[in-house]
């Protein structure tokens, strides 16, 4: 009796071998792979590819290589700070588990996710991004997209890390009102 590999397929004429992820590997990046005629190269193509999901699960960002290559080995104290954009809304979060976390948010987001990003960082990062966006809040960790926190996320994609280089939100007389460091807020009369 042969081994049985999991989600090892063979399909067509031609004996083509495709290791094949099921609906929640797919929303953690992995996607269908062809791995060539069925054989032992192909089989040790999928245990590997097995080994890869199963390091996911386990929340190993640095061993997954398929979303997260740059994220260190998670330790007891790094936590990770994941903006995940749904419809018109974004969710700023931190978690030691980023990847489940994501997973378990997406699955119940009222609108479809289109995007996420994970980047090193802490919870004290966390609460500056929460407090400078502050005024867009919509609620809990949620905040209407606006231009200024696309440009951030963008500026923290391309750092690899979180970036604070934006005027921190406050609120005056309940109203959200930008001021950048140094300068004190100005009241506002309604």
């Amino acid at each position: 009796m042969t081994e049985r590999i999991p989600y090892y397929r063979v399909l067509g004429k031609k004996d083509h071998a495709y290791w094949c992820p099921n609906k929640r590997m797919r929303s953690l990046g992995f996607e269908m792979q062809a791995l060539g005629i069925a054989g032992p190269a192909a089989q040790a193509a999928a245990r590997e590819l097995n080994a890869r999901w199963q390091t996911a699960r386990k929340e190993s960002p640095a061993r997954l290589g398929v979303r997260a290559p740059s994220l260190q080995a998670p330790e007891a104290d790094v936590h990770y700070v994941y903006f995940l954009i749904a419809g018109d809304r974004i969710k700023i979060g931190v978690s030691r588990t980023p990847m489940s976390r994501v997973a378990d948010v997406a699955l119940g987001a009222a609108d479809r996710v289109r995007e996420v990003l994970v980047v090193p960082g802490t919870r004290a990062d966390e609460k500056k991004l929460h407090r400078r966006f502050a005024s867009y809040r919509t609620r809990g960790e949620w905040f209407v997209a606006n231009r200024a926190l696309q440009l951030t996320i963008m500026r923290c994609a391309a750092a690899g890390a979180v970036v604070h280089d934006g005027p921190e939100s406050g609120t005056n007389n309940g109203l959200g009102v930008e001021s950048r460091e140094g300068v004190p807020l100005e009241s506002h009369a309604v």
